[in-house]
Parts: structure tokens; sequence; C-alpha cells
């Protein structure tokens, strides 16, 4: 999987998960992004928009290949 952002409210994450669907249609089509709330000890509670399915890191990787330098910070993560 790809994560796309981490934020702290669920509507940032929706508004990325649309700017995902609207600007990088082919990318999500194929791999629908997903939101889950993650809980960081003492700082709290975020929002991470992910895409594609867990699978390979070298798949994870492509993906924010073609995401970087769209205005989007993509880290491939294992979970």
């Amino acid at each position: 999987r790809a994560r796309v952002a981490l934020v702290r409210t669920k509507a940032e994450a929706d508004a990325v998960v649309a700017k995902l669907k609207t600007q990088h249609a082919a990318i999500v089509a194929a791999q629908p992004p997903s939101v889950d709330e993650a809980k960081f000890g003492n700082m709290g509670s975020f929002f991470q928009v992910r895409v594609g399915a867990a699978g390979s890191q070298r798949d994870a990787q492509a993906t924010c290949d073609r995401l970087k330098g769209t205005g989007f910070d993509c880290v491939p993560v294992s979970n």
C-alpha cells in the first residue's frame, strides 16, 4: 500500500480522496483509496489515506512514483 496523506480530521481525509479521484482517476480506479484512523500514542488520532491493497513494496513504490510531484506526499507502507 501507499500512504498518500496523514491528516487530523476525517473531512481532510475525504478531501484528499476526492482530489485523488479527480486528478488520478486511472490510479484510483485500479487501486481504490481507503481512509483509516490511526492512533499515535499521546499525539492522538490521525486519518491516513492509503491507495492499493496490501502487496509488494515494489507496487507501493511504483504508485508513489506516479503520485509524487503532483501535490501528494506518498510513502510506501507495509500495513
